[in-house]
C-alpha cells in the first residue's frame, strides 16, 4: 500500500471558526452513528455534507463524472456561511466529499486505515478537547487544537480516543483526485 512518507501537515489556513462553531451547532441534531473502523469504535456520528447523503457519505466512486456528492439541502440551510466558505474561500484542490465527524464524549474511533493515497484529506479541528487525542501511526499524537487544519494520510492505521465531557466536532475535506500526489509536494 501507498503512502506518502509523511503523516500530516500542518495548513495555514484564515478559518472563519466563531461562525463555523455557530452553524455546526445547528447541524449536530441531524448527526447519525458511524459504524465502520471495526467494533472498537463507539460514539462516532456523521453528517454528510457534500457527499451522496446525509446519512452515507460514502459515494464509492473515485471519478467525479460518476460521483453523486453534492451540497446537501438540509446542510445549506443550517451552515450558509460555512457552504459559501468552502465554494468561494477554499484554497484547495476540488473536494470530492466533505463531512462534519463527530465523536461523543467518551467516544473511540477504532483503529483503521482509510483507502487513499498520500495527503489528500484535510482534517479541521472545529472543537477539539485537549483531552482527545488522534493517533497516526509513526507519527504519534497529532497537535490538533480547535482551529487548526492539517493534510493527513489517513492511509497510514489510526485512531481517536474521547475521554473528556465535550464532542470533538472536525469538518473533513476529502480532496477530488483520491489518487493524486498534489499535496505530497
Amino acid at each position: 500500500k501507498y503512502n506518502s512518507h509523511i503523516g500530516y501537515v500542518p495548513l495555514d489556513i484564515d478559518l472563519p471558526l466563531d461562525m463555523m462553531k455557530e452553524e455546526t451547532a445547528r447541524a449536530e441534531q441531524y448527526m447519525t452513528p458511524l459504524k465502520v473502523a471495526g467494533e472498537d469504535s463507539r460514539g462516532w456520528v456523521n453528517l454528510g455534507m457534500f457527499a451522496a447523503t446525509l446519512e452515507d457519505p460514502y459515494d464509492k466512486s473515485f471519478d467525479k463524472k460518476e460521483s453523486t456528492a453534492h451540497w446537501q439541502e438540509l446542510v445549506q440551510e443550517l451552515m450558509p456561511e460555512t457552504v459559501r466558505w468552502f465554494q468561494q474561500e477554499w484554497p484547495h484542490a476540488e473536494m470530492y466529499r466533505a463531512r462534519l465527524l463527530g465523536l461523543l464524549p467518551g467516544g473511540v474511533i477504532g483503529l483503521h486505515n482509510d483507502d487513499c493515497e498520500g495527503l489528500l484529506n484535510i482534517n479541521i479541528a472545529i472543537h477539539h478537547p485537549p483531552e482527545c487525542k488522534f493517533y497516526l501511526e509513526n507519527w504519534g499524537v497529532m497537535p490538533f487544537k480547535e482551529g487548526s487544519v492539517f493534510a493527513t494520510d489517513v492511509g497510514y492505521n489510526h485512531a481517536v480516543v474521547n475521554p473528556s465531557d465535550r464532542m470533538r466536532l472536525h469538518i473533513v475535506i476529502y480532496q477530488e483526485d483520491r489518487k493524486s500526489t498534489r499535496l505530497n509536494s
